[in-house]
Formats: C-alpha cells, sequence, structure tokens
C-alpha cells in the first residue's frame, strides 16, 4: 500500500481475502457530473487498476457505464480482472450492489470501491466495506494528472501573445 492513510489500511487489508469491486465512474475525469467514460479513459483506468492488482495481489471486478470495449467484454477478463458493463447509468448502482451480493453468496467479502454518496447508502443494507476512491487516488500515482506538453507551434503562441498583451 502506498501513501494511504492508516485507518484505510485496514479496509484494504481487507481486500486481500476477497474481492475489489471498482466503480469506474469514480476515476473520470469529471467524476459525479460525467458517469460514462472515454475508451481512452476506460482502458488507461483498466491499464493502472491491472498494475495496482497485481502489485497488491488483489481480486478486482471493475463496472463501467456504457458500451463494451473492443479489448474486453462484458464478464470478460483483461490481466486478471472481471470487467463488467451497465448500459445505462440508471443501472450503475443495481448492477454494483448484484456484484456484492454475488460475492456474498460466495462467502467472499467485497471491498468496493467509489464516491458516490447515494451508493454508499444504499450500500449500508448490503455486506461490503466501502473505500472512497478519492482516498485510493491519493495513495497511487498512477491517478495524478499529469500535464501534457503543448507543441511547438502552441508554445510559440503563447510567447507570441504574452508579448503582445505586454505592449
Amino acid at each position: 500500500m502506498k501513501l494511504l492513510i492508516r485507518q484505510e489500511l485496514d479496509i484494504v487489508k481487507h481486500a486481500e481475502s476477497g474481492t475489489v469491486v471498482v466503480d469506474a465512474c469514480s476515476f473520470g475525469e469529471q467524476p459525479g457530473i460525467s458517469l460514462e467514460l472515454s475508451g481512452r479513459e476506460k482502458l488507461e483506468l483498466l491499464q493502472n487498476f491491472s498494475r495496482i492488482a497485481e502489485e497488491e495481489e488483489w481480486t478486482t471486478w471493475l463496472l463501467f457505464v456504457g458500451e463494451e470495449m473492443p479489448q474486453v467484454a462484458h464478464g470478460g477478463d483483461f490481466k486478471g480482472m472481471r470487467v463488467f458493463y451497465a448500459p445505462k447509468s440508471t443501472q450503475r448502482i443495481p448492477t454494483l450492489l448484484e456484484c456484492v451480493r454475488v460475492l456474498n453468496s460466495k462467502n467472499k467479502e467485497a471491498l468496493l470501491i467509489s464516491d458516490d454518496p447515494v451508493l454508499e447508502e444504499r450500500l449500508e443494507s448490503a455486506e461490503a466495506t466501502l473505500l472512497h476512491a478519492s482516498t485510493l487516488k491519493k495513495g497511487y500515482d498512477c491517478f495524478q494528472k499529469r500535464r501534457r506538453p503543448h507543441s511547438r507551434l502552441m508554445t510559440h503562441r503563447s510567447r507570441e501573445l504574452s508579448r503582445s498583451e505586454l505592449h
């Protein structure tokens, strides 16, 4: 575990004996505003979680909203992780709760990672532990936003604009 807060470490250790269920919508560019991620965001998230799952030895399930990706189908495997899709945003919470129920029926513990307050409220009736996605993001470098460098043309134009504003 990287830099996670000490009290959250106990929750993440919980995942070693169960399955981590990830609400992928909490990891988008605009969490809470846009539930459907772009193909690039989905693939980046899959790659990030595959590294984390391998490093931490987690069994991981991810749920996306929207169309299936060509790389992995609904219920398919991506580098050892199971990937699911909810066709509509209204089906996201019931699908996540169904994942928790399936794990509970197999006598496995579930650790749900999400920042959705509605899901958190509904999760109280299900037997699962919640870890806020914002807490997980703080602990892993792969979730830190990197600024992309400007092209030479854009850098040149920015300098010209700055100079013209000075005169």
